[in-house]
């Protein structure tokens, strides 16, 4: 039967029309993100790179979930560009000078952010001494959060808040700062005065600075006050280019995209498509392989008779009754490799059994028509015959048994990957369902993380079990006389 009548069969019934139309997003998304995107350096990221999504929301739901939204701010500002309050004092030959920056802006979300990143810098010139530093925040409720508190500043070039770099310096989060660093304490005896320890600690400290009494979100506008201390020997005549402070927060919001995030900040539909050109070269390369090598051995263990039949069968008995996923799991131990290529390998090593008990019933028949036993007589050769009268009637039943057999490798390289045992620079579903796993994601309620990836994988198994439902009344007769 042509290819286009079988696609026109496979079209006539429900199931054909679902597959088919699931199968050509799926591959029109698949080639759009290898062609379309940087797709390896996108998942090397998504794999080995954390701090790739430092700037992005962490363990946030999807955006359609959430009702009510926090406001995403991102502000920054130089002291420099801002008209200073000074007061001075003398101490002998020694001036004091107060100098004092503020800056305001409005926060309007209906919901806390749920994180805030900050940068915090200070540039002094040489004869500013005994340099002391205040950073605070002033609420809309009036209330005062410290981000830094008489805090001593040495250095010509001191970065309070960040993660010094080659790029320069990047944002740190305020919910990960170190537990002894000054400015972790400092927000800590701040914040303790108006809302309650257990509440602090689910909120985080990049959420509890925009959040009063029990955790629910201040609006209004808030004031960022930045106060600097010094001594100067004698007086000066301006303070242009003797001191510079730069501030910079940015909030993340409280949900992200259609599906999400995890607990990393990477977007769970980022992974959803980068696994699925991996989950079209898994199973095709599996399901492909073990088809032919099982059609192959199926026609030559029926076509051949006496003992020779037998010792192949015993062999494909040996192999059909090897429990899978336990033999595959114990070879990649053994092989002390997690290369995506061996995985595949090994499965295909275990997966060309099932289909020659099928093959080889057909081909015992196929051997005893008129016209093989017509070419036999006129002197074909063995691999003629097969290749040409036996193979092309069991193809048909060969692709069919491919096709059903794609959710097998799929779903065998999920578990493995849900074990730990996966290609660590492979980006698979099964990858993600373990994050979720390893972050505990159903006992923190991240139901995203492991709800989308599931879905994906129930979604590609359902469009070729379909697509081969749809088939088995066109490879078989009996079928589609019913």
């Amino acid at each position: 039967m042509p290819l286009s009548e079988v696609v026109r069969e496979v079209w006539r019934t429900w199931s054909g029309k679902f597959s088919i139309i699931l199968l050509i997003i799926m591959g029109i998304g698949a080639i759009a993100v290898v062609l379309g995107t940087p797709y390896t350096k996108l998942s090397r990221e998504y794999l080995l790179e954390p701090t790739a999504w430092a700037t992005y929301p962490k363990a946030v739901p999807p955006c359609w979930a959430v009702s009510k939204k926090a406001q995403v701010i991102n502000i920054g500002f130089n002291t420099s560009h801002l008209k200073p309050e000074v007061k001075t004092k003398a101490y002998g030959p020694y001036t004091m000078y107060n100098v004092t920056w503020v800056y305001s802006f409005k926060y309007e979300g209906q919901a806390p952010p749920s994180d805030t990143l900050m940068k915090l810098i200070v540039h002094k010139s040489k004869n500013l001494l005994a340099y002391r530093l205040y950073v605070y925040m002033v609420r809309p409720d009036g209330s005062v959060i410290h981000f830094a508190k008489e805090l001593p500043v040495v250095k010509e070039e001191t970065v309070i808040l960040g993660l010094p770099s080659a790029q320069g310096v990047t944002w740190v989060s305020l919910s990960n700062l170190p537990l002894n660093s000054a400015v972790y304490q400092t927000l800590v005896e701040s914040l303790s005065k108006y809302m309650k320890k257990d509440v602090l600690a689910q909120l985080g400290l990049g959420t509890a600075i925009w959040c009063g009494k029990g955790g629910r979100v201040l609006r209004g506008t808030y004031r960022v006050v930045v106060d600097a201390v010094f001594y100067v020997q004698g007086k000066l005549k301006s303070l242009s280019g003797k001191t510079s402070i730069y501030f910079a927060a940015r909030t993340l919001p409280n949900c992200y995209g259609l599906m999400g995030t995890d607990s990393v900040g990477r977007p769970v539909e980022l992974g959803i498509m980068l696994g699925l050109p991996w989950s079209f070269v898994i199973s095709f390369y599996v399901t492909f392989l073990s088809a032919i090598i099982g059609g192959i051995y199926g026609v030559l263990a029926g076509y051949v008779s006496g003992w020779k039949s037998e010792v192949l069968m015993r062999i494909v008995d040996v192999v059909n009754s090897l429990p899978f996923l336990p033999i595959l799991i114990v070879a990649i131990m053994a092989l002390k490799s997690y290369s995506i290529w061996l995985i595949m390998s090994i499965m295909v090593a275990l997966l060309w059994a099932p289909p020659v008990i099928v093959i080889r019933s057909m081909a015992l028949q196929i051997k005893e028509q008129p016209y093989v036993e017509a070419a036999r007589a006129l002197g074909a050769s063995t691999p003629r015959i097969l290749l040409r009268y036996i193979m092309p009637q069991v193809f048909p039943y060969l692709v069919a048994i491919m096709v059903l057999s794609i959710p097998d490798a799929i779903i065998a390289e999920a578990a493995l990957a849900f074990l730990g045992l996966s290609d660590p620079t492979v980006p698979t579903w099964g990858k993600m369902l373990e994050f979720a796993w390893n972050e505990h994601a159903v006992i923190n309620g991240w139901w995203w993380s492991f709800l989308f990836p599931g879905l994906a994988l129930t979604v590609y198994c359902a469009a070729f079990l379909m697509l081969g439902r749809a088939l088995e009344p066109i490879v078989s007769p009996r079928i589609r006389g019913r």
